[in-house]
């Protein structure tokens, strides 16, 4: 199994377990979780870039700017939001998590 694969295994199991998380620190494990996942996805952008051409470095970047910032947001909000809206701001972010792995992928 390769690193992809390995971070798409996990990101179903967080989605999974997203599904039927309530409470407000299962949330914030599920965070501590993906944090590291978005690293990890980070290094295989950079890995990958020289594979591709211009316009799709320029859009796996861009999503992965996008995904950044959105685990940015949730982070922020984690003291202040109320455990829906924390799920919320999970649940984006493992979809954008997803849709960066797509791109990479091809």
């Amino acid at each position: 199994m390769n690193q992809s694969d390995e971070l798409e295994a996990v990101c179903a199991q967080l989605a999974r377990r997203l599904e039927g998380s309530r409470d407000a620190s299962d949330l914030r494990a599920i965070y501590l979780e993906l944090f590291p996942i978005v690293a990890q996805l980070r290094g295989l952008v950079h890995e990958s870039v020289t594979s591709f051409d211009n316009v799709a470095t320029e859009t796996v970047q861009q999503q992965l700017a996008g995904t950044e910032a959105i685990a940015r947001r949730v982070a922020l909000d984690m003291r202040l939001a109320s455990p829906a809206a924390l799920k919320l701001g999970l649940q984006t972010a493992l979809v954008h998590v997803q849709r960066t792995m797509e791109l990479l992928r091809g």
